[in-house]
């Protein structure tokens, strides 16, 4: 009996040592580069699908963009993932996802709120404004939902005067002697920076208000089609036509057939033609002959694209959930 006290003692020591070992490791994990690269590119484009039905990270206690946003990466097999069971790594990987929104939410806001003061700036140009070098594709359903985002900047900054923010600090110069590539307390900035896009969050929660009114169960998609159309149309006349230079990709000239489900493939892409290029006609045919841009050239980019505008059946209720 003593014996068998002392194995099993034992055996919990080993236990308690690998879970250490374990824990060790996980703080100490950090994000491939290539993993880290891709965070940076889904919360881009999450942020700018037509299809979004809110911008913050967690919306009365649903699962979080940043959760659905690895659920869909997980569906698309993309490499490097850690497992669901690992949660500690799972962590840190929500967390690089959390920044990440952070971050681009960050630039789509004030690419929007500059539009407003100085010259006219037309929604295409605005768009590619806030695609930046994501791999997002300028759409018609895009014109609409900046459009919309930019009647929510006007309200909000009627409500909410801008307040003059105090000068930035100038980043202290390397003392005489000091190695260059030592940085003078680079953290510092790091947070200061972080904290003012944190705290400016009334902006988007003011869009996600007006989201949750118009995803009410009495709208139908058709409601909200004519509500999406009358932003732009108002756009359009208040910040002037569209810049027709700019190339526009039709829906229909996604390559569907790349980023569909195989097992979903022939009536979801006959579906979503038919449905999407109704929504790119409806912007078209007030803008004039616009010039198309050629189709996704990567499939990586066709499917990145395509999940975010619901194209991958099982994506669809992912990214329109929260």
């Amino acid at each position: 009996m003593r014996h068998l006290f002392q194995i099993a003692l034992v055996a919990l020591q080993c236990r308690d040592l690998l879970q250490g070992i374990k824990a060790d490791q996980e703080r100490r994990y950090k994000l491939p580069d290539t993993l880290a690269k891709l965070c940076q590119d889904y919360a881009h484009v999450a942020l700018l699908s037509p299809k979004a039905r809110c911008y913050r990270n967690s919306n009365k206690g649903n699962p979080t963009i940043a959760k659905s946003i690895v659920a869909a990466m997980r569906s698309l097999g993309v490499s490097d993932m850690p497992p669901a069971y690992e949660t500690g790594r799972c962590d840190v990987l929500l967390k690089v996802l959390g920044k990440a929104l952070t971050d681009k939410r960050y630039l789509i806001k004030t690419a929007i709120m500059e539009s407003l003061s100085g010259s006219k700036v037309d929604i295409a140009t605005l768009t590619r404004t806030c695609i930046g070098t994501s791999p997002a594709q300028p759409t018609a359903a895009l014109y609409q939902r900046i459009a919309f985002l930019r009647s929510v900047a006007v309200s909000y900054s009627e409500a909410n005067p801008t307040k003059k923010k105090k000068p930035s600090r100038p980043r202290p110069p390397v003392p005489e002697g000091q190695a260059s590539d030592q940085p003078a307390q680079p953290d510092d900035f790091e947070k200061e920076n972080v904290k003012d896009k944190e705290k400016d969050d009334g902006f988007w929660k003011a869009v996600d208000d007006q989201l949750a009114v118009y995803y009410i169960d009495s709208f139908t998609s058709a409601d909200r089609q004519r509500l999406w159309d009358t932003k732009y149309q108002a756009d359009v006349r208040l910040y002037g036509p569209v810049d027709n230079t700019l190339p526009i990709t039709l829906m229909a000239d996604l390559e569907v057939s790349k980023v569909v489900n195989p097992t979903h493939g022939a009536s979801v892409s006959s579906r979503l033609k038919a449905e999407l290029t109704t929504v790119d006609h409806t912007v078209l045919g007030n803008v004039g002959t616009a010039h198309t841009s050629s189709p996704l050239k990567t499939t990586s980019r066709a499917i990145l694209q395509g999940v975010i505008q619901g194209v991958v059946p099982c994506m669809h209720t992912v990214f329109t959930g929260c």
